[in-house]
This record gives C-alpha cells, structure tokens and sequence, in this order.
C-alpha cells in the first residue's frame, strides 16, 4: 500500500483517466498438473488468493511446473464465498473495477493478458451505497457524478478540496501509469524489466517526490489540506475495499 496504489484505484474508480499499457500473452498456457500426474516442481506457491494464484498463473503461462496449496477448502483467499440457505457471503472486503476495459490500470487484469485469459465481465455504471451522511442508491461511477455524491454528503468546500486533491494526484498518476505494475520487481531482475521504462520511472521519482511514492496516501491528502470528514471517510472506504487497508496504512 502506498501513494503508488492509491493513485492506481483512484484512476480503476474513473476518477483519473491517463492512458494505459496494455500486455498480450505471446504464449499458450501449459496444460495444467496435478499431483497425479507429477511430484517434482519448478514453482510451490503457498496460499490460493488472488496473489497466489496470480503468481502462479503467470509463472505456468511461462511454462513453469507450479504447485498451489492451500489449508481451506476453496481456492480465492478473501476472494471467494460460500453460500448458506439461500445467502451469499463473501470472505473479505471487495471491489472489483477496471478488469473489462482492454487498456486498463488494474494489475489483475495484466495477469490475465499475460497468461491469455478473458474472462467474461459484467460491466456496470452505477452502484448503491448506504452511507451515514444519507443513503445514495445508484450511484453513478465516475469523476463527473463524484461530485454530485459531494454535494449531497461533502462540507462547503468538498468540491474545491476535492479538486485541489485531483489536481495533485492526476499528473503523478499520469506518470505511474507508464510503468506497469507488472514490471516492477523487487530483485536484480528488475533491471531487465524496468529498463525500457526508465523514462518513466524518472517520471515517477520526480513527480512523487522520490520517497514520498511509498508513503501512506494519509501523508500527500494532510499535504493538501484534505479535511472533509466525507471524503476522507470515502477514501478510507474504498482503500479499505481494494487493498484491506484505509489511506492511513494504504
């Protein structure tokens, strides 16, 4: 978590709209093992959420042997659910968006162009949310209607701090956008694939302000002077949604 990330769900969200790369698989997935068929692997990944099996899938797209275990009974971590007469629960928190566009932001969805995958979508506009300042049923997604969702809940001065909070982050999230998540690696290897975009990631560095990059998202919104209650409560919601985490440790 970090002011990197936040920028990424805030452009997910529609709130920032840079252009996106776009990663193709040039390979065709192995077929896949079980433990009948095989003993020894290249890869053991330990642990069935969306981390495990994303790693996993890419390195069996790479035509590793890969192993996945996992002690529950359902593979998806805080992913999955479990139906109880007639009811529907999820595991953990969740919010799933940007996975149908082509050019799209969201590192699951590189995932699943690197291993050649695309699953079907459900695309939607709108959503329903209940909050404490009055409830808003369908909702409309995206930075335009936001500020409707300000009007109705936010302070005097929502709209002006929210701007102020756009106009800092889209320029950074501008420049994080042209180096892909999926390049980012924390090893020697990283000047492989960090290397075609160094450019960016001078970008990166110089618009973040270096260190600041991995810095709470709490820090850059107390730089701005975000102080509505509304939105920072909304961010915490939605941090808290994608990343299990609120702008104080995302």
């Amino acid at each position: 978590g970090s002011v990197q990330m936040s920028c990424m769900m805030l452009a997910t969200l529609g709130y920032l709209s840079p252009p996106q790369p776009t990663f193709r698989s040039h390979r065709s997935p192995p077929p896949l093992l079980s433990g009948a068929t095989t003993s020894e692997y290249d890869v053991v990944v330990i642990g069935a959420g969306v981390g495990g099996l994303s790693a996993a899938a890419v390195c069996a797209a790479s035509g590793l042997k890969v192993c996945v275990c996992e002690s529950h009974d359902a593979p998806g971590g805080a992913a999955h659910s479990w139906t109880t007469k007639g009811f529907t629960f999820e595991s953990g928190p969740s919010l799933y968006a940007g996975l149908s566009p082509d050019r799209s932001p969201n590192p699951l969805k590189h995932v699943y162009q690197i291993i050649g995958e695309e699953p079907e979508w459900l695309t939607y506009d709108r959503w329903g949310t209940y909050l404490p300042e009055g409830d808003l049923l369908h909702d409309a997604v995206g930075a335009a209607d936001f500020y409707e969702k300000l009007k109705a809940c936010g302070g005097p001065d929502a709209a002006e701090q929210w701007e102020r909070l756009m106009a800092r982050v889209t320029p950074l999230g501008e420049a994080i956008f042209q180096l892909p998540s999926a390049a980012v690696r924390a090893d020697l290897g990283a000047a492989i694939t960090m290397g075609k975009y160094a450019g960016a990631l001078a970008g990166v560095v110089l618009k973040g302000g270096g260190d600041k990059l991995n810095a709470p998202f709490a820090t850059l919104l107390e730089e701005e002077r975000i102080t509505d209650p509304f939105i920072r409560n909304w961010l915490d919601m939605i941090c808290f949604l994608l990343q299990g985490a609120t702008t104080k440790d995302a």
